[in-house]
């Protein structure tokens, strides 16, 4: 099933979860400055369930994208606690810095972020996740901050998270969306398509088997 928010902005995009939707659609009214919202504005009372399934990533350095706050539904989906720690630990080392800069863009362009995930567990267990990225202000005003609504698709066997934790993640489509400021010439997914780092990932991956 396709969900849609309520702007015709975005009819273009088409979401897995109604709770991405519910998140494009709050965002979208909130009061802006030069179309990034503040953090001082967000309401958690006003996302109800929602918020169990929210990630907010604190932009440090390029090296370093701080976890600042992990839902319920996420440290259950990781099956440990994630909040304070380097989401870049969970991405392979040769997606570390395509991986940054894409997330880095979010607040630098400004635009949103419409992700599909793939996450591998310790068991070796293959799950899709559908992730809505947008900017936030921080309290001193400084666009640094992305909010994100992180959802897995499609979940059919029983899984024991603290038993089978989530080891690393790679990233399937991603698409850039226009808030007000345009979309960036840069996309991950063509990036290492063109530059070869994926196919010579998969080959190492050939090789090691």
């Amino acid at each position: 099933m396709i969900h849609k928010a309520k702007s015709p902005v975005f009819d273009e995009l088409g979401f897995k979860t109604h709770k991405s939707v519910e998140f494009l659609d709050y965002w979208d009214s909130l009061p802006k400055i030069d179309g990034i919202p503040s953090r001082r504005d967000f309401d958690p009372c006003e996302q109800g369930p929602v918020l169990s399934s929210y990630v907010i990533h604190d932009l440090i350095t390029p090296d370093f994208i701080r976890v600042r706050l992990a839902g319920t539904d996420i440290r259950e989906q990781y099956g440990f606690e994630t909040t304070g720690q380097n989401y870049l630990d969970f991405v392979d080392d040769w997606r570390r810095e395509t991986a940054s800069r894409s997330i880095f863009l979010i607040c630098e362009h400004p635009c949103g972020l419409l992700a599909s995930l793939r996450t591998e567990t310790k068991s070796g267990r293959i799950m899709e996740n559908e992730s809505i990225g947008l900017p936030m202000r921080d309290n001193s005003g400084a666009a640094r901050l992305v909010y994100y609504q992180s959802n897995m698709i499609d979940i059919e066997a029983f899984r024991e998270p603290s038993e089978d934790e989530i080891l690393k993640i790679d990233v399937v489509s991603e698409r850039y969306f226009d808030i007000g400021g345009g979309i960036p010439t840069f996309n991950q997914i063509d990036y290492l398509e063109e530059t070869g780092l994926r196919r010579a990932h998969q080959d190492k991956e050939v090789l090691e088997k």
